[in-house]
Formats: C-alpha cells, sequence, structure tokens
C-alpha cells in the first residue's frame, strides 16, 4: 500500500509543477505584453510632444505677426486675443503632452518592474 500512496503523492507532485509552470509562463506572457503596450504608449506619447511643440512654436511666431500687426493697426484687437488664445491653447497641449510622455515613462518603469523593490 505504502508504494502506491507514493505513487499518488508522485503524480501529486508533477500536476502542482505542471500547474505552477502554468502559471509562471501565464504571468510571463502578461509581463511581455505589458511592457509591449508601455513601449507603445510611450513612443505615441513622445510622437505627440513633437507635434504639439511644432504647433505651439507656430502659434508663437503667429502671435508675433499678431501683435506686429495689431501695434501697427493693421489688425483689430479681436485678432490680437484670439491668436493669443490660439497661442494659450498650444502651450497647453504641448505641456498635456509632455506630461502625457511622463506618466508614459513611468507606466514603462511599472512594467519593467522598477518599482518593484
Amino acid at each position: 500500500m505504502r508504494g502506491l500512496s507514493g505513487v499518488g503523492a508522485v503524480k501529486a507532485a508533477k500536476a502542482e509543477h505542471r500547474a505552477a509552470t502554468a502559471q509562471r509562463e501565464a504571468a510571463e506572457r502578461q509581463a511581455q505584453l505589458e511592457v509591449m503596450e508601455a513601449t507603445r504608449m510611450l513612443e505615441a506619447a513622445r510622437q505627440r510632444v513633437a507635434v504639439a511643440g511644432a504647433a505651439e512654436q507656430e502659434a508663437r511666431q503667429a502671435l508675433e505677426h499678431a501683435q506686429l500687426r495689431y501695434r501697427t493697426g493693421a489688425a483689430p484687437i479681436t485678432e490680437l486675443l484670439d491668436v493669443q488664445a490660439a497661442q494659450t491653447n498650444a502651450s497647453l497641449s504641448h505641456l498635456a503632452a509632455r506630461r502625457d510622455l511622463l506618466v508614459a515613462a513611468a507606466a514603462l518603469d511599472l512594467a519593467y518592474g522598477v518599482y518593484d523593490q
């Protein structure tokens, strides 16, 4: 009888080992997916920062031109105010994109386990 209980214990241990291996493999796949997603989000955030930065620069130039036109009497105050509002919105969009970049970088660090200490 002892031999049979030993066989049962070995079978149970093998089953536990298979289950643990399956759990580990699933966790590894999940971690890889999280890293891939975080990397994709980081790259998208970098692109948004570049686009928003260029838009902000264009808005600054437009504001400079509008200010000059206003000072010389070639543009009404409403045009200047509209361009100022557009420049402010462009600056806010650039700041939001930079914030998103920082959040995406932190998410990638998290996916890599940097904060698991």
